[in-house]
């Protein structure tokens, strides 16, 4: 039962990271370092 639980918060946390890198790199690639700044403040 533990590991189903560690395995739910697992996809949740890899999901968050993925959406995470896409707005980041995203920001960056289109040379906007303070939208870059904001993104992750706010989903930090």
């Amino acid at each position: 039962m533990t590991n189903i639980f560690e395995n739910v918060n697992g996809i949740f946390g890899n999901s968050v990271g993925i959406g995470f890198m896409t707005m980041v790199s995203r920001c960056i690639g289109a040379d906007r370092k303070d939208e870059t700044k904001f993104y992750i403040v706010k989903l930090i």
